[in-house]
């Protein structure tokens, strides 16, 4: 069994962008996660700083992401993460709208996650990015 302790992350990159409407800072980070010294998956981490009621959207790509791997043999699951006295951690499907502009990932959600051997693993991904990213310590308090 995959925990999250056993995970490294290893932080890439990091955008920020102004919102156009307010031009609060919208924040991606990405990242990689092994065990060991096998690459597990990649992430990635969207959050704004201005809006404390939009919750963080991590995204878990795992698969085969070396080039001419088809969509097929990789996927992205999402999680939303509210912090606070009311926060935790939701599985999330894609929107129509955003599935229907992915072509380089096949992208999973609620029923292609839940009840599978594969949750423990993605649950573990989720908990080493929140343990272990150094730019998300400013939320765990």
């Amino acid at each position: 069994m995959m925990d999250w302790q056993s995970l490294e992350v290893k932080v890439t990159q990091a955008t920020k962008t102004p919102c156009d409407c307010c031009r609060a800072v919208t924040t991606d980070a990405t990242g990689d996660l092994y065990k060991g010294n096998e690459f597990l998956a990649w992430y990635s981490a969207r959050w704004s700083d201005g809006h404390p009621d939009v919750p963080m959207i991590i995204t878990i790509y795992c698969g085969d992401w070396r080039e001419g791997a088809s969509s097929d043999q990789r996927w992205g699951t999402q999680a939303e993460v509210r912090f606070g006295p009311d926060g935790g951690c939701v599985l999330v499907d894609w929107s129509e709208k955003a599935k229907a502009k992915i072509t380089l990932f096949t992208p999973h959600g609620r029923d292609d996650v839940l009840q599978t051997s594969y949750a423990p693993e993605f649950w573990s991904c989720i908990d080493a990015v929140l343990m272990k990213d150094p730019r998300l310590e400013h939320f765990l308090g």
